[in-house]
C-alpha cells in the first residue's frame, strides 16, 4: 500500500502557488536555467579531509538526475551545532536548508526560521512523501503545515541492560526476562534480581565497582523539564516526575545498594561511568540503548564480551524525534530546488551514501548488495577521510549496513519497531512554555539541588530533604506549570 501524508494535513492549493512569493528565486533572462546555488548545515563531526571530493561528486550526480542546483555544504561539531548556527542567523549568513538537531524547534517556526514545505513536498518531494510513514510528518507540523523532514531512522530507543559474558551463570535470566514483562514500570522484582546477581559475585569476590547506574525506571514520557505523564494510564495527566511516589521508591532502592556495597562509590568511575563499563574492576551491570547488534557493537565499543537484553520489546514511539529533521529556510531563494535535493537523499539510496559515506571504493567497500565496510566504524569522526552522522543527512532506511549491524538489523527497525503502533498521543506537540519559563527555570535549579539518589547516605536524609524539595517546588510555582501544560495537551488533543 502507498503511503502519504495524511489527510489532516492541509495542501496549499495550486492556485494559489500560481503567485510566487516574495522569497521566490529569480531565473536570468537568457533563456537558460540559473543554476540554484544552496547552503546547506548540518550537525556532524566537522569538515573532513575528503569533504570537497565527495561533495563535487554529489553535486555532479544532482545534475545527473535532473536537479539544477549546487550545494555548499558546512558540517558543524555536534556540540557547536546551536550556538553555531544562531550566529549564523544573527549575521545573516545565507543558509538554505538545515538539520535541525539540537534546535528549539518551536521557537524558530515562531521565529519564521523556517518555510512550510507542505506544498512543496507535494510537487517536489513524491518519492519521499511516498517512502516514509505518514505520521512521521506529525513530528514537524505545526498548525497544520509540514517545516521539516523528519529523520526516518529508529524512533523508539529501547533501553537494555548489560552484564558480563562470563557472569552470566551468576543471573537468573528466565526470572529477569519475566520481571522485565510483567508491567511498564521497571518493579521490584526486576531490582530483587539485579541484587541476587551482584551479590554472588560479592560471594565470589567478583563485583567490581557493582551496579553501574542507578536502577532502572520508565513507565512514563517526557512532555518538558521533568513534567510528563504515566504509560498505563487511559488519560493523559500531567505530574512532575522526579518527585513521584515510584521515583522516590526507586532512589530508595538504590541506597539499599550502596548500603549492602553492591554498589562502589568510585569518584574516578563516577566522573567517566562508560571508561568503566564491562571491566571485571569496573561496573558489572550497566545500561545502555539496546538493539539485536548490540553485543557486535559494546564489544567493539568497550573491548568486552557481554550478555545483552531488553528491558521491553513493545516499543513505545515517543512524542519528539531524538534526530529531528532537515527544513529549508525562509531566506532560501531556490526552495523548489532545495525540496528537489531533499527528496534525493530521502529517497535515492545512491544519493543517501554518497552524502553519508562517501565515495565507494575510496572510502567504504561494498561487500554486498546492501552490505559495506568502512574504516569509519558506526559513525565518522573529524579524523577520518570522510563519513557524516547517518541519523543527521536522511532517510537511514537508504542506509548501506555496516560491518558492525547484521543483515536483520534493517527489518528490525523498519519492519518492527517503526511499526509499532504504541505511538505517543502526544507525537507533533509543542509546548509553548514562554508564560512559565520563570517557574521552570526555578524549579530546574531545584532538580539541580537535591535529585539523585548517590547524594543521600540514608533513607531518613532521603526522606526529609525529598520533603524539602516538595515544599520548595510549591513556592517556585509546579502547580503553574503543571497546570498550563495541562491546559495546552488537552487542547491539543482536542484539535485531534
Amino acid at each position: 500500500m502507498k503511503k502519504k501524508i495524511k489527510s489532516t494535513i492541509m495542501w496549499v492549493t495550486a492556485a494559489s502557488m500560481a503567485l510566487c512569493s516574495a522569497g521566490c528565486g529569480e531565473k536570468n533572462k537568457s533563456g537558460d536555467e540559473e543554476v540554484a546555488k544552496l547552503k546547506w548545515v548540518m550537525a556532524g563531526p566537522g569538515k573532513q579531509v575528503d569533504a570537497e571530493k565527495v561533495w563535487e561528486q554529489f553535486n555532479a550526480k544532482l545534475k545527473e538526475k535532473g536537479v539544477n542546483a549546487e550545494v555548499d555544504f558546512e558540517i558543524i561539531p555536534l556540540s557547536e551545532y546551536k550556538q553555531k548556527f544562531t550566529l549564523m542567523l544573527s549575521s545573516r549568513e545565507q543558509i538554505d536548508i538545515a538539520n535541525m538537531y539540537g534546535l528549539d524547534f518551536s521557537t524558530e517556526i515562531s521565529n519564521g526560521t523556517f518555510a512550510p514545505i507542505t506544498k512543496l513536498l507535494q510537487d517536489y518531494g513524491k518519492e519521499t512523501v511516498e517512502i516514509l510513514p505518514d505520521w512521521i510528518f506529525d513530528y514537524m507540523t505545526v498548525d497544520g503545515e509540514v517545516y521539516g523532514i523528519p529523520t526516518y531512522q529508529m524512533l523508539s530507543v529501547p533501553s537494555g541492560w548489560n552484564i558480563p559474558a562470563e557472569y552470566e551463570k551468576y543471573m537468573d535470566m528466565e526470572k529477569m526476562r519475566a520481571a522485565c514483562d510483567k508491567t511498564v514500570y521497571a518493579n521490584d522484582e526486576i531490582y530483587d534480581c539485579i541484587e541476587e546477581y551482584l551479590t554472588k559475585l560479592k560471594a565470589d569476590g567478583k563485583l567490581g565497582l557493582g551496579l553501574g547506574s542507578g536502577l532502572p525506571y520508565y513507565g512514563y514520557e517526557t512532555i518538558n523539564s521533568n513534567f510528563g505523564y504515566w504509560l498505563d494510564n487511559d488519560e493523559i495527566i500531567v505530574e512532575y516526575i522526579p518527585t513521584s511516589d515510584y521515583l522516590k521508591h526507586v532512589a530508595e532502592k538504590n541506597i539499599e545498594f550502596y548500603q549492602k556495597g553492591l554498589k562502589i562509590r568510585n569518584e574516578t568511575a563516577e566522573a567517566e561511568p562508560k571508561s568503566f563499563y564491562g571491566r571485571k574492576d569496573g561496573y558489572v551491570f550497566f545500561e545502555e540503548n539496546w538493539e539485536p547488534d548490540i553485543e557486535l557493537k559494546l564489544k567493539t565499543k568497550y573491548d568486552a564480551e557481554l550478555v545483552s537484553e531488553p528491558y521491553r520489546t513493545d516499543y513505545f514511539i515517543p512524542m519528539t524525534s531524538s534526530a529531528s529533521g532537515t527544513g529549508i529556510l525562509s531566506m532560501c531563494k531556490y526552495k523548489e530546488e532545495a525540496m528537489q535535493v531533499l527528496n534525493l537523499v530521502n529517497s535515492d539510496e545512491e544519493m543517501y551514501n554518497l552524502l553519508t559515506f562517501g565515495i565507494e571504493g575510496t572510502h567504504y567497500t561494498k561487500t554486498g548488495e546492501k552490505t559495506m565496510e568502512t574504516p569509519t566504524g558506526i559513525q565518522g569522526t573529524i579524523n577520518d577521510a570522510y563519513g557524516l552522522y547517518k541519523w543527521i543527512t536522511g532517510n537511514t532506511e537508504l542506509a548501506y549496513l555496516m560491518q558492525t549491524e547484521s543483515e536483520d538489523y534493517t527489518k528490525w527497525v523498519f519492519d518492527e519497531v517503526n511499526q509499532s503502533e504504541n505511538r505517543s498521543k502526544l507525537i507533533g506537540f509543542i509546548p509553548d512554555v514562554k508564560s512559565i519559563q520563570l517557574q521552570l527555570s526555578q524549579i530546574n535549579a531545584l532538580f539541580s539541588e537535591y535529585n539523585g539518589s548517590w547524594k543521600y547516605d540514608s533513607i531518613d536524609s532521603l526522606n526529609e530533604r525529598w520533603d524539602e524539595w516538595k515544599k520548595q517546588l510549591e513556592v517556585a510555582g509546579v502547580e503553574d506549570v503543571k497546570n498550563e501544560l495541562q491546559r495546552q495537551v488537552d487542547e491539543f488533543l482536542a484539535s485531534k
